[in-house]
């Protein structure tokens, strides 16, 4: 294969990757915002399981600022 080629499946691999990434961490955070929607019939259980939810939210969420900050930095040159 011819280097420009490696490159462009590379990229094309990491791309694959990145969506990945974010695609599952966005998951997540529908998850714990389907179960706030569905809270508890009971004020003070939806109280608690609606910051318990928030809580999951915020490291969801440092989850995907992670991955957004990674370096996007091609591969090192010959």
């Amino acid at each position: 294969m011819n280097r420009g080629l490696r490159l462009s499946v590379l990229g094309k691999m990491s791309s694959v990757i990145f969506s990945h990434q974010m695609l599952q961490q966005l998951g997540v955070i529908g998850i714990y915002a389907d179960l706030i929607r569905h809270a508890e019939a009971d004020p003070a259980a939806a109280i608690v399981q609606a910051k318990a939810s928030a809580a999951a939210i915020e490291d969801t969420l440092g989850g995907v600022t992670f991955v957004l900050r990674l370096p996007r930095e091609g591969p090192a040159p010959p």
